[in-house]
Parts: C-alpha cells; sequence; structure tokens
C-alpha cells in the first residue's frame, strides 16, 4: 500500500510540474525596442519620426572648448558650484509646432578645464509647451511621444561663446569664439513590444503531464498484490492451529 502511495504522489507532482510548464509557455514579456539617429558636430537634428506612446530622449557628447571662460555660478541644494553652464534641449511636434525644452546644468571643472571632466547635474529644469510628456523629476532628456509625427531637436549652450587664451609672444589676450558643436548628438527612439519567449515550453509541459498522468493511471489502476499474499498467510496459521 506505501508503494502504491508513493507512485500516487510522484504522478501529482509530475503533473504538476507540466502542468506548470503549460501555464508558463504563454506568458507575455515586455521588450524594449531601441534605436536613434545620430548627428556628428551638430546643434540640430532635422528630424524623425516617432508613433504616439513611444519614449524620445536625446543624448550628448561635450564639445572640446564647452569648459572654457565664461562661467556661471549656481547653488543648488545648498551646494555652491563656482563654473557652470547651462546646455538647453528644445524637442519639437513639427506638426503642432508644439515644444518641450529641457535646461542641463554643466557643472565645468577647473582648469586646466578638460572637457571630458564635465559632468551633467542630474537636476533638469523643463519647460513645458506641449512638445512631449515629462516625468516630474526628469532623469533624462526626454518623455513619451504624444502624437504622431516628425520631431526635431536643437541645442544652445549658454553662455553662446567661449574665452580662447591666446599666446602672441610674450603677450597674453583673449580671443572670443564660438562653442564647438556637440561631437556627437543622438535623438532615441524607444518602445515595447509584446513577446512570448517561452513558447518552447508547450512541447515539455505537454510531455511531463502525459507522463504524470500515466503514472497516476497505471497507480491506479495496478492490482493489489498485497492483499491475496496477506489471506494466504492467514489461511496458513488458520490450518497451523487445526492441526494442533
Amino acid at each position: 500500500m506505501e508503494l502504491k502511495s508513493s507512485i500516487i504522489f510522484i504522478g501529482l507532482i509530475v503533473i504538476l510540474v507540466g502542468g506548470t510548464l503549460l501555464l508558463l509557455h504563454n506568458a507575455p514579456r515586455e521588450n524594449e525596442i531601441s534605436d536613434f539617429v545620430r548627428e556628428e558636430y551638430s546643434w540640430t537634428i532635422s528630424r524623425s519620426d516617432f508613433v504616439k506612446g513611444e519614449n524620445i530622449s536625446v543624448g550628448f557628447i561635450p564639445g572640446y572648448n564647452w569648459a572654457w571662460p565664461p562661467h556661471d555660478v549656481t547653488t543648488i541644494d545648498d551646494i555652491y558650484f563656482p563654473r557652470i553652464k547651462i546646455f538647453s534641449v528644445r524637442i519639437t511636434d513639427q506638426t503642432s509646432k508644439n515644444y518641450t525644452e529641457f535646461d542641463i546644468i554643466l557643472v565645468i571643472p577647473a582648469p586646466p578645464y578638460d572637457p571630458g571632466q564635465i559632468r551633467a547635474h542630474p537636476r533638469i529644469e523643463v519647460n513645458h509647451h506641449g512638445g512631449i510628456v515629462v516625468e516630474d523629476l526628469p532623469g533624462e532628456i526626454g518623455g513619451t511621444v504624444i502624437n504622431d509625427g516628425n520631431y526635431t531637436v536643437e541645442t544652445y549652450l549658454y553662455p553662446g561663446f567661449v574665452q580662447n587664451v591666446v599666446q602672441d609672444g610674450n603677450e597674453t589676450h583673449s580671443k572670443f569664439e564660438d562653442p564647438e558643436p556637440p561631437p556627437e548628438l543622438r535623438l532615441y527612439r524607444i518602445s515595447t513590444e509584446i513577446v512570448r519567449p517561452y513558447t518552447f515550453l508547450l512541447s515539455s509541459g505537454l510531455g511531463i503531464t502525459i507522463v504524470g498522468i500515466a503514472i497516476l493511471a497505471f497507480s491506479v489502476l495496478k492490482p493489489d498484490t498485497t492483499k491475496p499474499h496477506r489471506k494466504a498467510q492467514k489461511k496458513a496459521k488458520t490450518r497451523a492451529e487445526s492441526t494442533h
């Protein structure tokens, strides 16, 4: 009897495993799809097609002379920053002409003004004019597209000029120049699709479930050979007692 119960238990476990696989085989999962348009040494990206609901974001690399003077100063959360500049990014829906503008605070390093040490402060100021939907505290330059259509990117650096110190013989003088465009400006399109990556579990789940059902059927239909054996023992015992 104990062996039969064990076989039934094993069959139920196998069926449970197979059923779980069958449930999982059609489970959906969101898959993020990302592509981008890239411009080199340009302040703008002319246009790119987007669909309502897609996410749009912008990435950039600072120009080599952005760290040069002049600088502005600011205090954020009681922390004083003696050298900053503002990099503005405007994303415009060309159909409606609505736009959203982001002001990114660039923290400028001390001389010799290594452009590789420029970092963007995590606080981003947003000016809403109906271009895209943006989170209250955005962690990136971008948001969700409201309408199907073409979107453009325009960028600016404030102050809009840089001071280059030029050595002329024994004399040093300043020369005002335009800031270099970003070496790389990217416009990202991020969308999601529903995929079902576990469909391969269907055949495995069916096979395991069938095996479990077979085990269970075998244990239920298998004759119990222990009862006749006990009856035979009882009869033998009765004959032995009668002989005495």
